[in-house]
């Protein structure tokens, strides 16, 4: 038998292949339970709607890459957003289909306020991590320029999302890491 932390863990992987297939919009109890292997009533029984598995998909992505991007408190200031930015670009946590299925909930957060509030947490919590390093460097606005690198970033993985072949992983990395060097000064 399958245990509940298991099922949760499936359909919440699951949840995150569909939208990367299909979209948000077409992603449905249907298709996660296809994709997981798992019946409509476990569904059901794990989340309240699918609302909630799609809250909770969004609060997973988050927790798991909070983890990966926590600055090294020993590393010095420009070595700390390096990291930051390395670990945004690591294959193993922000997987093509884990940032797809992040850019779809974070484009439907201005209608959805459980989105929009998960949102506002992780972009606040990678600003503030940014910013003081950026703080500890002389960056004359930390704030602006962590929040002109979060948007490189996302920009940057976007276009990967678009077309992986021209805008490659290791391409975006590269320009996401100079566009820090050149915001550090």
């Amino acid at each position: 038998m399958v245990s509940a932390d298991t099922s949760a863990d499936a359909l919440l992987e699951a949840t995150i292949e569909s939208i990367y297939r299909h979209g948000l919009a077409a992603t449905t109890v249907t298709t996660v339970t296809e994709l997981a292997g798992l019946s409509r009533g476990m569904v059901r029984h794990t989340f309240s709607s699918k609302q909630e598995m799609l809250v909770q998909t969004m609060e997973r992505l988050w927790a798991d890459w909070a983890d990966a991007t926590e600055p090294d408190p020993n590393a010095g200031p420009l070595e700390q957003v390096q990291s930051i930015v390395r670990e945004m670009f690591a294959p193993d946590v922000f997987t093509t289909p884990r940032v797809a299925a992040w850019l779809a909930l974070t484009s439907a957060a201005g209608s959805n306020a459980d989105f929009s509030s998960i949102c506002i947490r992780t972009y606040t919590v990678w600003t503030q991590q940014l910013a003081r390093a950026m703080s500890g460097h002389g960056v004359a606005e930390p704030f602006d320029s962590a929040v002109a690198l979060l948007a490189t970033s996302d920009g940057l993985w976007l276009r990967h999302s678009l077309e992986p072949q021209l805008m490659t992983r290791e391409l975006a990395e590269r320009l996401t890491l100079e566009t820090a060097d050149a915001l550090m000064v």
